[in-house]
């Protein structure tokens, strides 16, 4: 089971984070886990150490050899991918049911740092779907991770589109608001 640093009670020295606080956090630690996969070209493959720290094998001459030598295979490559989008699909689900059942006056008005995780977050997830392509591409014969990449392209781009609606009623919100406070 996965543990984001907000649930350890004190961040940054702070004994009572606030909760915009906690979600910054534990977005800070997901980007830094799967930053590297903005940066991954077609044919480099992931790999992740001893202490699950993911890194690209450039596309280059040994590179199955070495892959062999650490025990890397396409197979564990889709176990991590597996494990690691869930704990990104976890924060998500808990950051879109938070804006969804926080007043939007709150989370959209008075406290802007949101809109601006927000765009982080779907920043951050653009980035990532490119990386996520050229995995795709890396592997063409094998289907499971195929699969497994689209799933998760899927649910990125689902995010985006949800996060994009609620912006757009909100912003229909506050047009019709601004035109019954005009007369």
């Amino acid at each position: 089971m996965m543990s984001f640093p907000s649930e350890n009670l004190a961040i940054n020295g702070i004994e009572n984070p606030t909760i915009y606080e906690c979600h910054k956090k534990d977005f800070d630690y997901i980007r830094e886990k799967l930053s590297v996969i903005r940066d991954l070209n077609i044919n480099d493959k992931l790999g992740y150490d001893e202490n699950d720290v993911l890194y690209i094998d450039k596309y280059q001459w040994g590179q199955y050899f070495r892959r062999v030598w650490y025990g890397q295979s396409r197979r564990k490559t889709e176990k991590y991918l597996d494990r690691i989008f869930t704990e990104l699909m976890q924060y998500l689900d808990k950051y879109l049911k938070f804006l969804d059942t926080t007043p939007d006056f709150i989370v959209k008005t008075i406290d802007k740092r949101y809109k601006t995780l927000t765009g982080e977050i779907c920043q951050f997830i653009n980035d990532i779907i490119v990386g996520l392509y050229n995995l795709k591409k890396t592997y063409p014969e094998y289907k499971e991770l195929k699969c497994r990449v689209d799933s998760i392209i899927m649910t990125l781009v689902d995010f985006k589109d949800k996060v994009k609606k609620n912006e757009e009623l909100l912003r229909a919100e506050n047009i019709i608001h601004e035109r019954a406070l005009s007369f």
